[in-house]
């Protein structure tokens, strides 16, 4: 009987450390049939950042980007539209991550977190309106002052 009620801890506990990593998260979501998952380096961050026009202009934060990976999914299926919301809302609260803008709004969900480490930040932009998903992970070195003038960016889109 104890080993039946070990190995449920277990499965349970390996079920809430999955969960709460985002990059596990990104994923599950990229596995949707109907998800588009794009790869961008910093050779290709670079090129987009010299080709931009004023009508296009990308954020300054991305110049110190090393890569960006987005999981888009149209027509997410419910099921997995609540896990990886579940998944999030773990992250958030779980000492891992940092929550830098975590937004509610009718049928739209925002969070951005970043990890808390010491050399590389990786941040992660979770969007969901209805049932269409956009996932981000923007891998670089960010500064906390870099973390302070993103939110302020993206907090003026917001508005």
């Amino acid at each position: 009987m104890k080993k039946i009620l070990f190995t449920f801890l277990l499965v349970f506990v390996g079920q809430v450390i999955y969960a709460q990593d985002l990059n596990n998260l990104m994923d599950e979501l990229a596995k949707v049939e109907s998800a588009q998952k794009q790869v961008v380096d910093k050779a290709m961050l670079a090129q987009a950042m010299n080709d931009e026009d004023e009508d296009d202009k990308m954020p300054g934060f991305m110049s110190k980007a090393d890569s960006v990976i987005a999981v888009i999914v149209r027509s997410c299926p419910q099921d997995i539209s609540e896990k990886i919301s579940a998944g999030i809302n773990s992250s958030e609260k779980s000492g891992q991550y940092e929550t830098l803008i975590s937004l509610k709004k009718e049928d739209k969900i925002i969070s951005m977190l970043s990890e808390k480490r010491e050399a590389d930040t990786d941040i992660y932009v979770y969007v969901a309106s209805g049932d269409n998903i956009v996932f981000v992970k923007i891998k670089g070195q960010f500064t906390a002052e870099d973390l302070q003038n993103m939110v302020k960016e993206q907090m003026e889109g917001v508005n």
